[in-house]
């Protein structure tokens, strides 16, 4: 499940050349936005009489899984509730927003819904120890506003009334609960289905607008755009967040792409500049008269009763709103430790044209041969607080990432594929946990993914991401996986030094990742047979998947996992017959007895897994085949067995494998069966051993 404070939102970025308008046909045609995943919020102040707010709501899910919670400071006016035609939001923001003049004096700038009804709401009452101040259907959603002095008791009520609250989201109802806040939440009508979903508008006392974006931080995209647009009598400004602004001298953009309407690099200033502040801040992108957008929205011609719904609309709410003022910023969950307020004003207007200059940073933007001018593409790319971009030799641009962040495939500003470095530690549902509504333990989706031989795999949120190895960066394969890659320039070493701030609320403690294992680092091999050892693990081959699927996961059991490993100690080729013993141990070899209890540990990143360990004797260490396969109760198990490292032994004349856990899929499937783990072992010169036995895993003792 999927909770946001809005979903997919259109802003705009129009390049007109030298100052001349190309037509669109009216206000509800498709124009090209700055920022296509933005979240979008619209406030329409009346003093007097209060403010009303329409916010769209994004989700991505089951019909029975959808909950949406927005705090409030007071109850909203019950005649007010509606929900909001989906293309009059995006059209505004996408008429609204900035617009770039390229230079004067470069060639080649020269051009040839329905509103809801439902039952009368319900008298406000008690129960318990919440207060129900709401209770009706508007379009396709059951909505209720309460309110308690005990979140225990609001979790409560929300849980038994159908309203799913997961685990993560109590931390943030208890903060919003001892500040006095009112709580409206949103599920679908048993006959509405995700597809019914659209923007909601409501009417609150007051004058002040805030965004209560706390709470979306459980679910929020990396670098996730934020679009605030305030209409009323005069200009609006961030009042407990600093306001940025942006020179127009700063912005680059690609000579030769400005026509697709993402030529600018204008929504990485603003993240940078947001990270700049602190994480936290708003750029004003216009302020002044709302009237020529009036006019354009009356004058418009529609086409069918969708687009005259969007237009009642938009003309209901700029009617009487002399006044409008669009904000914008990009954060990521770390950032969102407040709640952004707005405030009435005294500065001027903010025009939505920008000039571009000539020439930026020293290089002449305007070709005057052909040529394509020397475009950074990492101008266009935003890693976000805890990254930093580098190319490949290839030209894909990627992101380093700091300790506590890791890299996510997501969708950048224009629409493509994209990389951010998160804050790892924002991780509010990760593997192993229980889900408090099917009581099951939630699955590793890295079962099934890869970074590359220079990554790993961490679920963040059940999200895949990957933790490379200093050096190297995330590289997006434009399908939403990734892979860790050398950049063509250096990463500064001093870049691991830094650290992200402190979060408000982790979700989890991220333990930072070993650095990456050089040769030198595995134990040596003692050369009874003249011949060093490899000193490396490599992955050969995994049988009986797809080819993608072989660059992605290990499975023992289901498939034939077959590792290429190298065991140390004293194992010389010629000598006797040689053995594969099975154990446990995270650290040490430690043997095991057929049938014995042995634990499921959750691990750092989620998911639970078994630690095994191998002995071997008289095999070359140089070069050694493992296959794995496991069994549960008879029958083949789902499960991913990870080598580890390798040590002498010299107690016993052999070398261990120790540390490799075997991942359990389905770990409450395991807990207390008997799991069966058998190996083949065979050298580069066919020597081979068997080894097999059973144990019964179990789970932790849960709290509750």
């Amino acid at each position: 499940m999927r909770f946001v404070l809005a979903a997919l939102a259109l802003a705009s970025v129009v390049l007109l050349p030298a100052r001349e308008a190309i037509a669109c046909g009216g206000f509800f045609c498709s124009q090209s936005p700055v920022d296509q995943q933005a979240e979008l919020i619209l406030f329409s102040v009346e003093p007097g009489v209060g403010t009303t707010m329409v916010v769209q709501i994004g989700y991505a899910g089951g019909d029975a899984d959808f909950t949406w919670v927005l705090p409030l400071g007071a109850v909203p006016d019950p005649a007010s509730l509606e929900v909001f035609p989906q293309l009059a939001l995006t059209s505004l923001a996408a008429n609204t927003g900035p617009i770039f003049y390229p230079p004067e004096d470069c060639w080649y700038w020269g051009v040839d819904a329905d509103a809801g009804g439902g039952p009368p709401p319900s008298a406000p009452g008690e129960n318990g120890e919440v207060t129900v101040d709401l209770r009706l259907e508007v379009g396709p959603y059951d909505v209720a506003v309460v309110e308690s002095e005990s979140s225990a008791a609001l979790v409560e009520w929300l849980t038994t009334n159908g309203y799913r609250i997961t685990s993560p989201m109590e931390p943030y109802i208890q903060t919003y609960t001892e500040e006095g806040m009112k709580f409206l939440a949103l599920k679908l009508l048993p006959d509405a289905d995700v597809s019914q979903i659209a923007p909601l508008k409501l009417t609150l006392p007051g004058d002040a607008p805030m965004v209560p974006i706390r709470l979306t931080a459980l679910a929020a995209e990396p670098e996730m755009g934020i679009l605030v647009t305030i209409l009323g009598d005069q200009r609006y400004e961030p009042a407990n967040w600093p306001a940025l602004s942006i020179n127009d001298a700063e912005i680059a953009y690609d000579p030769w792409n400005v026509w697709g309407g993402n030529g600018t690099n204008w929504t990485s200033l603003v993240a940078r500049k947001v990270d700049e502040a602190g994480g936290q801040g708003f750029v004003t992108e216009f302020a002044g008269s709302s009237e020529p957008f009036l006019e354009l929205v009356r004058n418009s011609p529609v086409g069918d009763e969708t687009q005259e719904a969007a237009q009642q609309a938009l003309l209901d709410v700029l009617d009487g709103q002399p006044y409008m003022t669009r904000l914008y910023t990009r954060l990521s969950a770390e950032e969102m430790r407040t709640d952004p307020m707005f405030r009435r004003s005294t500065g001027g207007d903010v025009a939505r044209e920008h000039n571009l200059s000539r020439v930026v940073d020293g290089v002449d933007m305007c070709p005057t041969t052909g040529e394509q001018p020397p475009v950074e593409p990492c101008d266009f790319t935003t890693c976000g607080a805890g990254g930093l971009c580098r190319q490949t030799a290839d030209g894909d641009t990627g992101c380093a990432c700091l300790a506590q962040a890791t890299a996510r495939a997501t969708v950048g500003s224009n629409g493509s594929a994209a990389v951010v470095c998160q804050d790892a530690r924002m991780s509010f549902v990760n593997p192993g946990d229980v889900d408090n509504i099917t009581g099951g333990i939630i699955p590793d989706p890295c079962l099934t993914a890869s970074c590359g031989p220079n990554g790993r795999c961490i679920a963040v949120n059940l999200t895949t991401t990957c933790s490379c190895d200093q050096g190297f960066i995330a590289v997006s394969d434009g399908q939403g996986g990734l892979t860790c890659e050398v950049p063509t320039d250096g990463v500064p070493s001093d870049f691991y030094q830094r650290t992200l701030p402190e979060p408000a609320r982790p979700g989890r403690t991220l333990l930072t990742p070993p650095p990456p294992r050089a040769p030198g680092l595995f134990c040596a091999c003692a050369e009874t047979d003249g011949r060093a050892p490899l000193g490396a693990i490599a992955v050969l081959a995994v049988l009986g998947l797809t080819p993608a699927l072989r660059r992605r996961a290990l499975r023992a059991g289901a498939v034939l996992t077959v590792l290429a490993v190298a065991f140390v100690g004293g194992c010389a080729a010629g000598g006797p017959e040689p053995t594969v013993q099975i154990g446990t141990g995270e650290s040490a070899f430690e043997a095991l007895t057929e049938g014995q209890d042995v634990p499921l540990n959750l691990g750092v990143q989620g998911g639970y897994h078994v630690w095994m360990s191998l002995r071997a004797t008289a095999l070359d260490p140089d070069k050694v085949w493992l296959e794995v396969r496991t069994e549960l109760n008879g029958e083949q198990a789902d499960a991913l067995a990870i080598t580890a490292m390798a040590e002498d032994d010299d107690e016993h004349d052999a070398c261990v494998l120790v540390g490799w856990p075997v991942i359990m899929a389905d770990p409450m499937a395991a807990d207390g069966q008997l799991l069966g783990l058998s190996v083949t072992v065979t050298d580069e010169d066919g020597m081979s051993a068997d080894a097999a036995v059973s144990v019964r895993p179990h789970l932790p003792q849960l709290n509750g």
